[in-house]
């Protein structure tokens, strides 16, 4: 599966790979040379099971990198729990704490924007 490699920023493909009886996830850096394809480098993205620990320890539920409706559920999960702590007043509110969603609610309504372009 193609992606943009969350180490290096590069276009590759993630591959699961077993060493040592256990399974790891790695991206599989390519170039095409005389029109066949040939790996030249990986980059090491963690234990495949890993982000299960890190979904328990974390309210937002992070989740792996073959989860391609992931953002979604961060951006959904992160506003739910933002919310619940302006009730419970656990978070400072002031001018800068406003500035800063302002420019998320803008930054949301743009993206809203080009997806309504693209599926039109």
């Amino acid at each position: 599966m193609p992606i943009v490699c969350p180490r290096c920023g590069e276009k590759g493909y993630l591959v699961k790979k077993r060493v040592a009886g256990r399974w790891y996830w790695y991206v599989r850096h390519e170039e095409y040379r005389k029109g066949q394809r040939r790996s030249i480098r990986q980059c090491y993205l963690g234990p495949v099971d890993r982000y299960i620990y890190v979904e328990r320890l974390n309210p937002l539920r992070l989740r792996g990198i073959v989860d391609t409706t992931r953002y979604l559920d961060y951006i959904e999960s992160a506003i739910t729990f933002f919310k619940v702590e302006i009730s419970h007043r656990n978070l400072k509110i002031d001018k800068s704490t406003y500035n800063r969603l302002e420019k998320i609610s803008k930054l949301l309504e743009e993206t809203i924007n080009e997806i309504k372009k693209q599926i039109s």
